[in-house]
C-alpha cells in the first residue's frame, strides 16, 4: 500500500490541480526539462496524456511530445497526403491528437468519443482547449463500445486510444466483436490505429 500511494503524483512533482469527475479522480501536474510539459493523471501508473506548454502558459496544439503520437503522425502523413477527410477518435483525454490534426487539416471532420465529460472540462481549464477554435471536432460522451456498436458512419482514419484508471485498455474494447464493429467503421482505403501500451517485442508484448 505504501509503495502504491508513494507512486502517485505529489505536490513536489509539480502538482497544479485536482478534479473529481463522474468517472475519474484527475490530477494535473507540470514539469520542466528541455520543455514545459503539462500532464493529466487518473492513476499512479503514468499520465493519460500530456501537452507542451509555451512561455505564455498556453498549450502548443501543433507540437507532439509523446513518442506514440509522433508515430501516429507518421502513419497519417504516409497514408493521407492532404490529411484524412474524416476521423474517429475513441478515447479523448484532452484531445491532444485530434487538436493537432485539426490544426494541420482544418477541412477534416472528426468525432471524438470520450466516456468522461470531465476530460474535456480539464482540457478547457488546464490545456487551453477552446471549443470555438475547433468547429470540425464533434464530441460524444459515451462508452467507445456502445458508440461502435451503433455507428453507421465511415471514417478514413480511426484511432482507438482508450485506457482505464488501471493503465490498461478496457477488456470490452479489445474483443473480436469490438474489432468487427471497428472494421465496419473504416473505409476500404482507410486505416485503424490502436494504442495498446505494450512493447513491440520482448516480455512486455505479453501485456499489450
Amino acid at each position: 500500500g505504501a509503495l502504491f500511494f508513494n507512486a502517485q503524483p505529489t505536490r513536489a512533482d509539480g502538482w497544479l490541480a485536482e478534479m473529481t469527475t463522474p468517472y475519474n479522480r484527475i490530477v494535473i501536474t507540470e514539469r520542466t526539462s528541455e520543455k514545459k510539459i503539462r500532464s493529466l493523471w487518473t492513476s499512479p501508473f503514468g499520465p493519460q496524456c500530456e501537452m507542451v506548454i509555451d512561455t505564455n502558459g498556453d498549450a502548443e496544439e501543433t507540437v507532439l511530445d509523446d513518442t506514440y503520437f509522433k508515430a501516429h503522425d507518421l502513419v497519417v502523413a504516409h497514408m493521407f497526403e492532404k490529411g484524412p477527410g474524416t476521423a474517429l477518435f475513441l478515447g479523448g483525454c484532452v484531445a491532444v491528437f485530434p487538436r493537432y490534426l485539426a490544426r494541420l487539416f482544418p477541412d477534416m471532420q472528426a468525432t471524438v468519443v470520450e466516456i468522461d465529460p470531465g476530460m474535456t472540462q480539464a482540457a478547457r481549464e488546464y490545456f487551453g482547449f477552446q471549443d470555438t477554435t475547433f468547429p470540425n471536432l464533434k464530441f460524444k460522451y459515451e462508452d467507445a463500445r456502445v458508440f461502435a456498436n451503433k455507428n453507421r458512419d465511415l471514417f478514413d482514419f480511426v484511432d482507438l486510444d482508450a485506457f482505464g484508471a488501471e493503465g490498461r485498455v478496457p477488456f470490452h474494447l479489445m474483443t473480436a466483436e469490438m474489432f468487427k464493429e471497428l472494421a465496419r467503421s473504416v473505409k476500404d482505403n482507410g486505416i485503424l490505429i490502436v494504442n495498446t501500451h505494450g512493447s513491440y517485442e520482448g516480455p512486455g508484448i505479453l501485456y499489450a
